[in-house]
């Protein structure tokens, strides 16, 4: 009797476990997502937080600055893990292939349609392109358009690697101390 009262307990224990279906776990990222704008790491760039440039300050801050993107990291691999979901707009699309696919936007293998989708997520649409669009653009002449805002001579160029350069060196190389850091603490 007492074996099967203790196995009936232990069954219980067993069912009880994970009984809260992500509750308390869902409250506490939404909480985290929702605050992390306040921590001073990232700017907000369309409805998407982006990691801020590369610190140029004193190798304390930096060493700081890296443990808190190392901690946002850690978070964002234990949402991967357990498979739980990642807003949007706290790893944009160009970010979260960068971080957990390891594509560049100079990777040929990043879909030039994607890239600049994952682009137009990250910056203000209407600087680039005039109200007055027909909405008949070329994929070259929005590319083009692109790298006029930039300040690139399209006409000695192929826009089509310039603009994945562009982006390489304006969303990716300038934030590598960030993006670094929240990788390490996803691979940990």
């Amino acid at each position: 009797m007492l074996v099967a009262q203790i196995r009936q307990k232990k069954k219980v224990r067993r069912n009880l476990e994970a009984l809260d279906g992500g509750g308390p776990t869902r409250q506490f990222l939404s909480d985290v997502w929702r605050q992390l704008g306040q921590l001073g790491l990232f700017d907000l760039a369309g409805n998407s937080f982006v990691p801020k440039a590369n610190p140029s300050n004193s190798e304390e801050l930096d060493k700081k600055t890296e443990s808190l993107y190392r901690a946002v990291g850690r978070i964002l691999g234990y949402c991967c893990r357990k498979k739980l979901a990642i807003a949007h707009h706290v790893l944009p699309a160009l970010y979260r292939n960068h971080l957990l696919r390891g594509l560049s936007p100079e990777d040929n293998n990043y879909e030039l349609e994607d890239l600049v989708a994952h682009f137009f997520d990250l910056v203000d649409v209407k600087s680039i392109f005039p109200d007055d669009d027909d909405g008949t653009r070329t994929v070259d002449t929005v590319l083009r358009d692109i790298l006029n805002v930039y300040g690139f001579d399209t006409t000695t160029t192929d826009p089509k690697e310039q603009f994945r350069h562009t982006v390489q060196v304006e969303f990716i190389d300038s934030r590598i101390f960030a993006l670094k850091a929240i990788h390490e603490g996803i691979a940990l």
